[in-house]
């Protein structure tokens, strides 16, 4: 449907809605006699767009009502009208034109025939052939109607409304200058509307439209069709016609802005917004001061701005006074000057300004230029409110919400949002969402929430596009669905949205959703790193760190991590106290370590309490332990269920060193519930278990360590060797040789055994006992393979099986519950004295000691345990 056509359906709708009212008077005793549905109530229907139930009711009506009285002629025409709304173009006249004809040439039935015979012009021909023919012939019938119309109509407001017909009607047949002067003509005739007429008048305006502005595009748009010459012609006509009518220039300006059935035109509603100005006209001069603000038609100029919204102020225009303050908020062509700006928005918000209102709030509860009183802004927010500002109605409820000004109330903030979101504002949309996400004030709701959310988001609005997104990620109120989250998470990145960007880059880092992809995870981080997010810079650093998509750099990740500690981001203090404990990329230095380690933990981070409790306690291990790693440790351990089974490893080895076997123990076993297949943990138990005499525990631990432990493994030659220390007999040797001879070279990892520790080893039969201690400095790196070999040779150690040197075979564990009678006849198994000493510190496994230079696997992940955004604000 076409602009023409939508302005004759828009006019004839207002029209025949009006005379509703003229008429209702008139129908009302036959309303009281008639046995069917009253005339009212079949007008309120057609009123309401139930065009189908009108027509219905109204030809019970007309058949009850047969004779042409008063009441009759009303039926019929809301009956045809009826028809006319309903595309019945032939009923519509069938109905009309056999009545009399002083009825028939009726104002409002020429208008009706008009009407349809003009919406008939633009239906299809049968056949292609006859378009020109019965679209001409049916638009000039039109035409003679709107003109009968107008020439028998004895209403003014209605007679203004026919001529604005007629003159689409002359530009469907292509005669733009006739339909120019139509409508000219009856704008310059019209007169002061009577009482009813500018009822009337009203009424329409209710529709967006009044009828001086269905005149005003009917020359709008013969302006914009006509070349050079005839527009500066119809210019000329125009301004010689209504010089001292600055508010029809005004409005001609507002048509070409609003493209009212023209294409929207800036720079010719600037000239006609010129030409009211010139006339005096408050509003235009705001608007072109406007147009100079926002550099919309013209260069963005300030100062020429300020100009013309000073011209519009002088005559006390609210919205040119409120603008004046916004350029004096902001210094915009002008010193920025906080009092005068607050006394231009008093100025408009005497006038109950909103926008104004609004500003001054914001002055207060920013504290520019005012002490920073957030009652005040309350006060002046409330006020622009309850004048129907959207953008005050939402700051109401966060202000509600927030408790600041007022008391905390999250009923009367969801009122406040209510009234904001039905006036579309998406923010309010979003709050409404995150106050059934939260559960505040309301019943926690994830699936409203996201009812709310999409509502927002639909009108483009990144944060709830996010929240979209991150409940999709984590299956809240939803099934969980990372590629949908992806998807939402991209439409908030591509906004800009930094916490988006972040996590989008996670789905791509860890392969949720997608295919892992760490050159476009980097991508996303740097885009949000550019814009200071301390997660990304943190997330890029671990990248560097472990070379994941990009060659390993150490300084690379120095450098990122200390743009994010520089900002104190807690994760990036302690990933540079592990660079500085390991010495990756920079010297080791424990101090430097432990000053980034406790730089984290005073912001209460799990991982920098955890690490600098072991280095603090490994550091002091033949001291006494400082307090502050017991403190660090137990601090840890009260929030254990947030760490992983590798970290609870390293949590165990803190308390081991601090002295505290029990707590260990306790860890260990709390971590094997959560992880019974992490190797360090139960080799770490194993030897804790040795330790403590408990013999059932050591083999049961051994046992498992045997079928978890994977040839080749770092750990894979020290199981073996407790396997062989449990039963140092001919095949475990062998085993063990097999299992040192398959790893490198060269020690790779110490594995301290403290002097304490070799208290273990004190009853084994001499011979084993030495073997024992052979293997120790072995694993201490204080011998090589070939002089380890050479060395168990000279205390005449059985040779492995030639066969078995390459390949060993598959392990046999030991009997994981042997009897105490048969530990204790055994000289050859391992016997523990009662009086040994308490405190042995634990050998320095995977859980807690670097391998060649690695991050420990217990935060080796390749993304921080804590980096997911979690909080969707």
């Amino acid at each position: 449907m076409n602009n023409y056509t939508h302005l004759r359906h828009r006019i004839s709708g207002y029209l025949c809605i009006a005379l509703v009212t003229i008429t209702i008077g008139w129908l009302q005793p036959v309303i009281a006699e008639s046995p069917v549905v009253p005339i009212d109530l079949a007008i309120q229907h057609y009123k309401d767009g139930k065009y189908a139930q009108a027509l219905t009711e109204l030809e019970a009506l007309h058949a009850a009502n047969p004779d042409l009285s008063t009441s009759g002629e009303d039926i019929l025409y809301f009956l045809a009208s009826s028809h006319f709304k309903l595309e019945h173009y032939a009923q519509a006249i069938a109905l009309i034109e056999p009545i009399p004809t002083e009825v028939r040439e009726a104002a409002r039935f020429m208008a009706l025939l008009g009407r349809v015979y003009l919406a008939k012009s633009k239906q299809l021909p049968e056949t292609l052939d006859d378009t020109v023919v019965i679209s001409n012939k049916s638009a000039q019938t039109a035409l003679q109607y709107f003109q009968a119309a107008v020439n028998s109509s004895s209403d003014h407001a209605l007679k203004l409304a026919y001529q604005s017909e007629l003159a689409n009607a002359q530009l469907v047949l292509n005669d733009p200058d006739s339909a120019a002067e139509t409508a000219i003509s009856a704008l310059v005739n019209r007169s002061p509307l009577s009482a009813k007429d500018a009822k009337l008048n009203a009424f329409l305006n209710d529709y967006g439209m009044g009828l001086e502005i269905e005149l005003g595009r009917v020359i709008a748009r013969v302006w914009q069709r006509a070349n050079t010459h005839d527009q500066r012609r119809l210019q000329n006509r125009i301004i010689e016609a209504f010089s001292n009518d600055s508010n029809l220039l005004y409005n001609l300006g507002k048509i070409f802005v609003k493209g009212w059935s023209v294409y929207p035109d800036p720079k010719a509603a600037l000239y006609w917004y010129s030409q009211a100005a010139a006339a005096n006209n408050a509003d235009a001069q705001y608007l072109i001061g406007a147009m100079y603000y926002n550099g919309y038609a013209v260069a963005e100029d300030y100062t020429e701005a300020m100009r013309w919204l000073q011209k519009a102020a002088s005559q006390n225009q609210a919205a040119a006074q409120n603008a004046i303050g916004t350029l004096y908020q902001h210094g915009k062509g002008v010193p920025q000057d906080y009092p005068q700006a607050m006394l231009w928005y008093q100025k408009a918000a005497a006038q109950d300004y909103p926008s104004a209102q609004f500003n001054i709030g914001q002055l207060y509860l920013n504290g520019f230029g005012v002490d920073q009183d957030y009652t005040q802004a309350f006060n002046w927010y409330h006020k622009a409110a309850l004048n129907g500002d959207a953008d005050s109605q939402r700051n109401v409820g966060l202000l509600y919400q927030t408790g600041l000004g007022v008391s905390k109330d999250y009923n009367k903030a969801m009122e406040w949002y209510q009234k904001a979101a039905k006036q579309d504002d998406p923010v309010a949309l979003l709050k409404i969402g995150e106050l059934y996400q939260e559960g505040s004030g309301v019943d926690q709701d994830y699936q409203k929430a996201m009812h709310w959310f999409r509502k927002s988001a639909a009108k483009n609005n990144k944060q709830a596009q996010f929240n979209i997104g991150f409940l999709y990620e984590n299956g809240y109120g939803i099934s969980q669905n990372y590629n949908k989250a992806r998807k939402w998470y991209q439409k908030a990145a591509d906004q800009g949205h930094t916490n988006a960007q972040v996590n989008l880059g996670l789905l791509y880092h860890k392969g949720l959703g997608v295919t892992q992809d760490y050159a476009a995870a980097m991508n996303w981080y740097r885009q949000a790193a550019n814009e200071g997010s301390t997660l990304a810079q943190t997330l890029i650093g671990t990248l560097y760190q472990n070379g994941q998509g990009v060659e390993q750099n150490y300084a690379q990740a120095m450098h990122w991590y200390q743009l994010a500690a520089d900002q104190d981001s807690a994760t990036a203090q302690n990933f540079i106290g592990m660079l500085y404990e390991y010495g990756l990329g920079v010297t080791a230095d424990s101090k430097q370590a432990i000053s980034w380690y406790r730089k984290a933990a005073a912001q209460d981070n799990i991982l920098g309490q955890l690490n600098l409790g072991v280095k603090l306690a490994l550091d002091h291990r033949d001291q006494i332990i400082p307090e502050e790693a017991r403190t660090q440790l137990t601090q840890v351990t009260a929030k254990q269920d947030e760490l992983d089974s590798s970290q609870l490893a390293k949590l165990a080895t803190g308390w081991w060193w601090s002295g505290d076997l029990t707590q260990a123990q306790t860890i260990h076993v709390i971590g094997l519930q959560k992880d019974p297949d992490n190797l360090d943990l139960v080799v770490n138990d194993l030897e804790l278990a040795l330790i403590q005499k408990d013999l059932t525990r050591f083999h049961t631990r051994l046992t498992k360590a045997l079928t978890l432990v994977q040839p080749g493994a770092e750990e894979y030659s020290i199981v073996r060797f407790y396997s062989w220390l449990a039963n140092p007999q001919q095949q475990e040797y062998v085993q063990l040789w097999q299992a040192i001879e398959q790893g490198p070279a060269e020690s790779t990892a110490v594995w301290d055994f403290w002097s304490t520790q070799r208290t273990i080893l004190t009853n084994l039969e001499p011979t084993h006992k030495h073997q024992a201690e052979l293997f120790i400095d072995y694993f201490n790196a204080k011998l090589t393979q070939s002089d380890l070999k050479s060395a168990l040779t000279k205390v005449q150690a059985p040779e492995p099986q030639p066969d078995q040197t390459t390949t060993p075979p598959d392990p046999e564990p030991v009997s994981p519950n042997p009897s105490q009678q048969q530990l204790e006849m055994q000289p050859t198994q391992v016997q523990i004295q009662q009086n040994q000493a308490p405190v042995i510190q634990p050998s320095v496994s995977t859980a807690s000691k670097p391998e060649n230079n690695a991050v420990p696997k217990s935060q080796e992940d390749s993304v921080p345990a804590d980096t997911t955004v979690k909080d969707p604000k």
